[in-house]
């Protein structure tokens, strides 16, 4: 008796997705969110105030690690300056507030595999404000021929994102020593100013190779038995996500399986018949059901044998 025997693999869950390993980093990411930032003027009796604001950054990574980023920010400061500054005794005329805005680059380091992506940053531009001015006049009285000024600035720090989805992430922190060095124009004096930023918002992902698909394929040895010996079934997959671990699920139609639940099975051909008997493998994710596959690599590979009968 001869019997021909066909192996087929079964793909992964419905959940596909959630298998693909990303084989790129994104080209391009855009950041944008809130933002403030704690300012120490440098000039005494006050040792700090909040502005508040927000902006964007570009990242061009050139690099799976590394990256040129570009960090645009704006932000505004409303009348708690004022209201401190009376509460020191000195007199206002009019509202001590204005804005600031700084315009920065340099590399990124990021980490861009897993869901939580850490990435550190070295910044170095400029800075322009008409705050400055305001609090050192009131308090110095030393007179700005500008209400505004343009200062060097530079920032190094670090952050956080969380994976959403393939192109959409949460910057739940970004963290940076802000510092910037004003002046008074048209005065000799200049300040340092040791300030702390934060940043969070959203990133948006863009390029990049796309994920490649999981692949299946299957075997089965050897290639001529005799009824009664037995075949070897294996099932390899490639392309899952290697944090996940592969379950496999053999169904045969006749004969017998050592085994329905391992990468490789024996089947015992004892009392199969002559034609063609077919084995299916089903390799589900452990996060969704076995119940919900489909077919990603159907026939991938098909080995066939035959049997004679014992004389």
């Amino acid at each position: 008796m001869r019997i021909r025997f066909g192996v087929y693999v079964l793909g992964a869950s419905l959940l596909t997705a959630m298998s693909l390993v990303a084989q790129d980093y994104p080209k391009i990411e855009v950041p944008i969110g809130f933002s403030f930032v704690n300012v120490h003027p440098n000039l005494t009796p006050i040792t700090s105030f909040n502005i508040f604001g927000g902006g964007g950054q570009f990242d061009y990574n050139i690099g799976p690690v590394i990256g040129i980023k570009a960090d645009f920010m704006g932000y505004t400061q409303g009348n708690g300056l004022k209201t401190r500054l009376t509460n020191q005794g000195y007199t206002i005329f009019g509202d001590v507030q204005g804005n600031l805005f700084t315009y920065m680059f340099g590399p990124q380091f990021k980490k861009h595999s897993g869901n939580w992506q850490p990435f550190a940053e070295g910044l170095f531009g400029a800075a322009h404000s008409n705050i400055f001015a305001s609090i050192a006049n009131t308090i110095t009285g030393v007179a700005s021929t500008s209400s505004n000024n343009n200062a060097f600035a530079m920032a190094f720090g670090g952050g956080l994102d969380y994976k959403l989805g393939r192109n959409v992430q949460i910057r739940f922190a970004e963290v940076d020593y802000l510092y910037t060095r004003f002046g008074v124009n048209g005065t000799k004096y200049t300040g340092s100013q040791n300030n702390f930023r934060y940043v969070g918002g959203l990133n948006f992902t863009f390029g990049g190779a796309p994920p490649v698909p999981p692949t299946a394929s299957c075997s089965a040895t050897p290639a001529s038995v005799t009824v009664g010996e037995t075949v070897t079934v294996t099932a390899t997959g490639a392309n899952f996500n290697p944090k996940h671990t592969l379950s496999y699920l053999w169904e045969l139609t006749g004969g017998k399986l050592s085994s329905t639940n391992t990468q490789t099975a024996t089947v015992d051909t004892t009392g199969m018949s002559e034609g063609t008997h077919t084995a299916n493998a089903t390799s589900p994710t452990p996060r969704a059901p076995r119940t919900r596959t489909w077919p990603i690599a159907a026939r991938t590979s098909t080995s066939t044998f035959r049997t004679t009968r014992p004389k």
